[in-house]
């Protein structure tokens, strides 16, 4: 609608539908799907575009390429909690997940047991492969091909920590590479698109075109906060950067006799200790109930 009103009052506007929830069957077509973080990587890619400073038309067209190529699906531990709400979503108690759980808390595809970050990545990729994409003008599905070189994008949303995100990530690259066996060049993990303290992540995979103009776009630099910048792995390249070990730091030792031990002397410090640390604790204590507030 918006887009109407600014094409009606002269103001040249173009649309483009991110639909790329793997969790929603295509027979509900673009109206009934859902647009989940995938739609980063095409906001980043029209950026990129205008920065460039391209028309309206070219930045159409790239985002729309690059949407075309993109499909995700999320899994969560436990549910969104929505502000205000009188009541608390507690359906994924009991050592539970769930898979293609939406941004808003709408119900996924399936619950099932805890898994581990291994077996989580297997469903997850396994889910998205099968689902496929449709690239622009094609005329039908299409998957991964052995070789070809994706995106990834591994998103927080919200309530879940580096560390749990990182071995995730691990599992979802080396499942890619050692099954599918397409080559992961550019890896972008971060909070980009979450909800509110869901504990869960969501995978956003996107095929690269052949002519490489959507990897360009994606490496140009951003100063977005919650923009992260890539591990990308070249085709000359043998393996990823960040799986190069680096040389331990070895510390030249120090000899006793080249420490110096100064010696600093305060006059009457044992009084002047306890009295600092006295007035410290009577002025949190006077100031107890300011604190609370503030907190």
């Amino acid at each position: 609608m918006a887009c109407e009103i600014a094409n009606g009052e002269g103001r040249p506007c173009k649309m483009v539908v991110v639909a790329d929830d793997c969790a929603i069957p295509r027979s509900k077509g673009e109206t009934g799907a859902r647009g989940v973080a995938g739609t980063i990587f095409v906001h980043k890619v029209a950026r990129a575009t205008a920065a460039a400073g391209k028309s309206l038309d070219e930045l159409h067209a790239m985002a729309s390429l690059c949407n075309s190529r993109i499909w995700s699906l999320g899994v969560a531990l436990d549910a969104v909690t929505i502000p205000g709400a009188t009541t608390m979503n507690n359906r994924l108690e009991g050592n539970k997940i769930e898979i293609g759980l939406g941004i808003h808390g709408e119900a996924g595809i399936r619950q099932s047991k805890m898994m581990s970050a291994d077996e989580i990545a297997e469903e997850m990729v396994d889910t998205v492969h099968e689902f496929g994409y449709k690239p622009l003008n094609g005329s039908g599905i299409e998957k991964i091909a052995e070789g070809d070189n994706v995106a990834l994008l591994v998103n927080n949303l919200g309530g879940t920590s580096n560390f749990e995100i990182a071995i995730l990530t691990r599992s979802i690259v080396l499942y890619l590479e050692k099954v599918v066996k397409c080559k992961v060049t550019r890896i972008f993990v971060g909070a980009l698109m979450t909800s509110f303290d869901m504990h869960g992540v969501s995978l956003s995979i996107l095929s690269l075109d052949e002519n490489n103009k959507i990897a360009e776009l994606l490496d140009e630099a951003s100063d977005a906060p919650a923009w992260c910048k890539a591990d990308v792995w070249g085709q000359t390249m043998s393996e990823r950067p960040s799986a190069t070990l680096l040389p331990e730091v070895v510390v030249k030792p120090i000899a006793a006799s080249d420490v110096i031990n100064e010696t600093v002397s305060i006059p009457n410090f044992s009084n002047l200790a306890k009295a600092a640390i006295s007035a410290s604790c009577t002025a949190l204590i006077e100031n107890e109930p300011k604190l609370t507030e503030w907190d």
